[in-house]
């Protein structure tokens, strides 16, 4: 049997969480060595045993001035946070191009396996952009204008308008990352700068599975589906 593109991701994010865990400890040691303390054991086994992370991960209010400029100067935390950034966007881009696939073969389920299979063969996903036209031209599903509500914090870079923003952020600094070994467009100087973008695409991602699932197998509009078709029907998508 097939995996689904839903348990793809989730296991995706079981790793990325492991990361964001992982870069949550190092960032604590960072910034307990600039304020000459020591971090706090039980903290340490909560985040270890826990699926828990510390407020400096999801908190910008939580930094002192001098703390984020001496993580921006020496780019202490950018290279791991940059790594967090990367496996969120790759992940995403998997789940994208495997549920694209989910849904054309529900859609030309009355074809052979060889002639869908033909067609997938033809296809490239090597981009956001490749992948929003495929979405567009064949399931007829517009990515740009599927909404949810997103959350950020003060202090942090990532503060994207609307959802197709924040993934073209997100490719962008995945491109940066991949061609040049850094972010260039898309600065991560603290842990919040690679949280945001995770719990982004982590809940849009679980968002646009469960409310697309209901319209393209089942046949129902949700709320979400529905402010979804008005901005599509507003732009003249067709």
């Amino acid at each position: 049997m097939t995996t689904k593109a839903i348990d793809v991701f989730r296991n995706l994010e079981v790793g990325i969480m492991t990361l964001v865990k992982s870069a949550d400890l190092y960032s604590l040691q960072l910034l307990a060595r600039e304020r000459k303390t020591q971090v706090p054991t039980d903290l340490i086994d909560i985040i270890l045993t826990d699926n828990r992370i510390s407020g400096f991960t999801v908190d910008g209010g939580m930094y002192r001035p001098h703390e984020i400029a001496m993580l921006k100067s020496t780019g202490l935390f950018r290279r791991v946070g940059e790594q967090i950034v990367l496996a969120t966007y790759t992940a995403a881009e998997m789940y994208l191009t495997e549920k694209f696939k989910e849904y054309l073969a529900f859609r030309y389920s009355q074809s052979s396996p060889e002639l869908l299979q033909a067609l997938l063969d033809r296809l490239s996903f090597r981009s956001l952009q490749e992948i929003k036209k495929h979405y567009s031209d064949l399931l007829d599903i517009h990515l740009p204008f599927f909404e949810i509500q997103m959350f950020t914090t003060d202090k942090c870079n990532f503060q994207p308008r609307d959802c197709w923003e924040a993934f073209n952020i997100l490719s962008t600094a995945r491109n940066d990352i991949a061609h040049l070994g850094y972010s260039k467009a898309y600065k991560v100087d603290t842990p919040v700068d690679s949280w945001y973008p995770f719990e982004f695409v982590r809940t849009w991602i679980a968002q646009f599975d469960s409310n697309f699932d209901m319209l393209m197998f089942a046949r129902q509009e949700t709320s979400l589906i529905v402010e979804y078709k008005q901005r599509a029907n507003a732009s003249h998508c067709k």
